[in-house]
């Protein structure tokens, strides 16, 4: 008796140790792991409806109606001892259309497809390379900052800890120096509202300093460096993160072509209460635009950001963004002639519901749905539609780890003074790696980091040519009509 007691007891723990276990272990989560770790199979399919829109041009929008479908979109993704493979195919009718194909291992990666001129050929690089900055601008440069900065956002929740204590050190000085620089005042706003200012101006030459004082105290650290190295790829740890890559990053911040001045404004009600946030930023003299200036403060029915550019041709543009309440966003677009009043060119609404997770004892499974919507609707005199962008997305899983996840999602375009409909539907789910490609077994592999730039150029015009026949080739087995919509 003591033993069916005591089984008991332990079932009724693990049942009741469940729900409360997946919720430190979020859906969304458990499928990158599983995706990251196993495989992963999704399908979109494609619907199309309504008479017509103002939203496109009538040829385009009956083109449309006849290609949705017919046309669908299969992915897969495996990771099978140490080598992967990712493979997207457009199915028209059932049949494919086009096929593209990634095999990456920890030393290389590859890709081929269909849409590209000599379909045959696998194009090869290093896994830690650039893809983008490689054809893009050709050779061995920089890596792109901006993606160590997003790396560095990926990282899991133990490294962001490690991170910010170190972080943390680093921008006290930075509002050190930044202290040396500004200046404090007192006024009053419209409404009565006493306020104290702090305004920082910095002009180019001090902006210089500033980002070379920056950097000196960051290669200072070693332990900050190591920390970062963790968390980016190790070609971009060699460019970047070593203590010999300040010197060569000092004279870069010399020739930087800046001009004009920066400016930091922040001010504060008699109980220190933000009222105020804003930084301007100027523009090299070649950029097409000439400044820009990002404010945030307190409104009515929440806070409002503002940011506002201004073209070297002339024209201003203005963005605003009111935070009204947790998940719902509301603002305004505006552009206009520099010192006339701008037109409204769309106010828009974005509402978005995280959902909770619900667990069902009866089914042992885990459930939880995304919501969101984008309203946008036209300024006066504007000649296009009200139309709106949702987005519905559902996770689920067993409550076992190994329990596979899906995620069926739909993401619907409408015209809100029509009948006009868009939507892409998709089903998917993780699953058993199955057996993939090897890249070393890839025929016709071409090695793109080893092309000089004219070949590198010549190359990716093929493949735009090639992409633009293919795209010709699927019009005129849709109609049996080369031409393309108007619109596009």
């Amino acid at each position: 008796m003591k033993r069916w007691i005591a089984c008991l007891a332990a079932a009724v723990l693990l049942l009741c140790a469940m729900p409360a276990l997946a919720a430190d272990y979020p859906l969304e989560e458990k499928l990158l792991l599983q995706i990251q770790k196993s495989a992963y199979r999704a399908t979109v399919t494609f619907e199309c409806q309504g008479a017509a829109t103002a939203a496109m041009p009538r040829e385009t929008w009956q083109m449309l109606k006849a290609l949705a479908p017919r046309l669908s979109l299969t992915a897969s993704h495996s990771l099978f001892r140490g080598s992967g493979q990712a493979e997207a195919t457009l199915l028209m009718d059932g049949e494919s259309a086009g096929r593209s194909l990634l095999l990456y291992n920890n030393e290389m990666m590859g890709f081929a497809s269909d849409l590209m001129a000599g379909a045959d050929s696998f194009y090869t690089l290093p896994a830690d390379a650039d893809a983008e900055q490689l054809l893009l601008g050709g050779g061995d440069g920089w890596p792109p900052v901006w993606h160590m900065i997003l790396e560095a956002q990926r990282a899991d929740a133990e490294w962001q800890a490690r991170a910010e204590k170190r972080l943390s050190a680093l921008r006290t000085e930075l509002e050190i120096w930044l202290n040396s620089y500004t200046a404090y005042s007192t006024g009053s706003r419209e409404d009565g509202v006493d306020y104290t200012e702090l305004a920082c101006t910095l002009p180019a030459p001090v902006v210089k300093e500033g980002v070379k004082h920056m950097l000196s105290c960051l290669y200072a650290d070693e332990e900050l460096l190591s920390l970062l190295r963790e968390a980016v790829t190790p070609r971009e740890a060699a460019a970047y993160l070593q203590p010999a890559s300040l010197d060569a990053l000092l004279p870069l911040v010399d020739a930087l072509p800046l001009t004009g001045e920066a400016a930091i404004v922040r001010r504060y009600d008699a109980l220190g209460e933000p009222l105020l946030d804003e930084i301007s930023l100027p523009f090299p003299d070649s950029a097409p635009l000439a400044g820009l200036t990002i404010s945030l403060r307190p409104a009515e029915r929440g806070r409002e950001w503002a940011f506002s550019a201004a073209a070297r041709t002339g024209e201003e543009y203005f963005v605003t963004c009111v935070s009204e309440k947790a998940g719902t966003y509301a603002g305004a677009v505006r552009a206009g002639r520099a010192g006339e009043e701008s037109p409204l060119i769309f106010t828009y609404t974005l509402t978005w519901e995280d959902g909770e997770e619900q667990y069902s004892l009866s089914t042992d499974k885990f459930e939880r749905t995304v919501k969101g919507l984008l309203e946008i609707r036209p300024g006066e005199g504007m000649a296009w539609p009200a139309q709106s962008l949702s987005l519905e997305a559902q996770f689920s899983s067993g409550s076992l780890q190994s329990s596979a996840t899906r995620l069926n999602a739909a993401l619907t375009w409408r015209d809100l003074e029509g009948d006009a409909t868009v939507s892409a539907v998709l089903e998917s789910k993780t699953a058993a790696p199955f057996e993939v490609a090897r890249l070393e077994d890839a025929e016709n592999a071409v090695r793109l980091d080893e092309m000089g730039r004219g070949e590198l150029s010549a190359l990716t015009g093929r493949w735009q040519e090639s992409c633009e026949d293919w795209l010709d080739a699927l019009l005129l087995r849709l109609t049996g009509n080369t031409a393309r919509p108007t619109g596009e």
